[in-house]
């Protein structure tokens, strides 16, 4: 029996229609991309409608409430002579007040960067310096790092914490003391090209470890993720609540905290630690329930802000066919020229208004992967089909070379994966004068014994000689990861070349 995922152009329609009355108000064409006017717009028509709950602390927050303490907020700002083009930072768990900076920074064109509020020293240094922010919204028991962090970095940054603090100021007080001065009524939103303007920087390791931060504009935002919501026929309100289960760094929480306002549902999220135990509290209290869920496969990445391919139900190995908003081409990784056969691999390239501006302060990065006449390259190899169905094989930078043949670790993953005492695996190697000897990591389950043989057997009885584990195996406790946790491969390819292999 054919599975369907019915699509629909209602988000399109409604998003015309809202974009048309800001557009309508301020007389300025390309206010139909200004996330800052379309939110805004958004939380002024349904004041009373909820937009967030803390399911910790059970705190609630309706859209009135949200425009005007982020208005305030922006009014703050404003007074601390922030403007257009400059950039905060945010770290702190979900409650119900991380994302009020980040609305009022929306409203005037200050690019916003959440990242991870657990980063060392180092990492933070790092990030701090690249980033610049005038502002940091960070959780008072992270104030000492932040503030050593910058006078390393011996910058003017003003810190202010959401919780209470002795030694700074945190958000309430500055929204009372800075931003109190002018009404929502009173309140203009900055004019801006939102085509140019930055929205946000992604923090983004790819698959190389080394974090860059992925330039999104307000552009960019707007004409890509209105693709995740063509499952749904009904706007506004297409669903009752989203739950944001990820970090506030990831884009997954991005998406929900741009959408939740514009889309008008309730977003459930959680400044408590999320064990297993705490969602099924969410999900139980909150009645999560979806009888009739359809789980689907997205193919995305940080720099195209959104989804990249309709996926079809009836093909479900495969990631789907090209959305409408962007152009697509395989090409030769080496030669660059163009494959045009089907079911011959090459790297995915795209190209249109969705793609990000570039890695921000890192034009070397920028240049690697975007190319001169706006195409960027993906990294990731695929091929595809005679009716244009695409298949993903594998990040170019993973791909091993054994005896001139290409071996794709995702391949050999999926098959150790199928041995029931293997939780996680990641494929690394080590060098050798025919190339690359394949070597697996492996996590087992907990209590659960596994040799080396036996993986190697499996391998052997499922790919080809090329592909054979003639690196070894290691078993870990853990695989490396990287701040977005992502496979830290650089890591994971040190700690093989020191560990035994079996």
């Amino acid at each position: 029996m054919s599975q369907w995922i019915t699509r629909s152009d209602a988000v399109h329609w409604y998003m015309e229609e809202l974009s048309s009355h800001v557009v309508a108000k301020s007389g300025i064409p390309s206010d139909r991309h200004h996330l800052g006017k379309l939110i805004f717009q958004s939380f002024k028509d349904a004041p009373d409608h909820t937009l967030q709950i803390d399911g910790a602390t059970d705190e609630s927050e309706t859209f009135g409430s949200a425009l005007t303490r982020s208005v305030q907020c922006a009014t703050a700002m404003r007074n601390l002579g922030l403007k257009c083009g400059d950039t905060i930072v945010v770290m702190s768990p979900n409650h119900i007040h991380f994302s009020i900076p980040i609305y009022a920074a929306f409203y005037l064109g200050i690019t916003v960067a959440v990242i991870d509020m657990t980063m060392g020293i180092y990492d933070l240094r790092e990030t701090l310096k690249n980033i610049g922010p005038k502002v940091v919204y960070c959780q008072s028991d992270r104030v000492e790092v932040v503030r050593s962090v910058l006078q390393m970095l011996k910058v003017d940054t003003q810190i202010v914490t959401f919780d209470k603090s002795d030694q700074y100021l945190c958000l309430f007080e500055l929204l009372k003391e800075n931003g109190s001065d002018i009404s929502v009524n009173d309140f203009k939103v900055a004019d801006f090209d939102p085509a140019e303007t930055i929205l946000l920087l992604i923090a983004t390791s790819g698959s190389t470890g080394l974090p860059k931060s992925a330039a999104i504009s307000h552009k960019n935002m707007v004409v890509t993720v209105l693709y995740l919501w063509t499952n749904f026929k009904k706007f506004p309100m297409p669903t009752r609540m989203s739950v944001l289960l990820s970090p506030n760094q990831w884009y997954s929480a991005h998406f929900q905290v741009v959408c939740s306002p514009i889309m008008r549902h309730t977003r459930l999220q959680s400044s408590a630690t999320l064990t297993q135990k705490h969602i099924c509290y969410l999900i139980n209290k909150y009645r999560k329930i979806s009888p009739k869920t359809q789980t689907i496969v997205i193919y995305g990445m940080s720099e195209v802000p959104g989804l990249s391919f309709n996926f079809d139900l009836n093909r479900p190995t495969s990631l789907g066919t090209p959305i409408q908003g962007l152009e697509y081409k395989l090409i030769n990784p080496a030669t660059l020229e163009v494959i045009v056969e089907a079911n011959v691999p090459g790297e995915l390239c795209l190209k249109g208004p969705g793609v990000f501006k570039g890695y921000y302060n890192n034009p070397e990065a920028t240049a690697e992967i975007l190319m001169d006449d706006g195409w960027l390259r993906t990294g990731d190899i695929m091929y595809r089909d005679e009716t244009s169905y695409y298949y993903y094989v594998d990040r170019k930078k993973l791909l091993f070379k054994y005896d001139c043949n290409q071996i794709s670790p995702l391949e050999i993953e999926n098959v150790i994966l199928t041995h029931p005492g293997v939780f996680q695996v990641a494929v690394s190697s080590v060098p050798h004068e025919y190339g690359d000897l394949i070597v697996a990591c492996v996590v087992p389950h907990e209590g659960y014994q596994i040799t080396a043989q036996e993986i190697k057997s499996l391998v052997k009885e499922s790919l080809s000689d090329s592909k054979q584990l003639r690196g070894g195996v290691i078993f870990l406790k853990e695989l490396p990861l990287t701040s977005t946790s992502k496979i830290n491969h650089p890591k994971l390819a040190a700690m093989v070349l020191s560990m035994r292999r079996e």
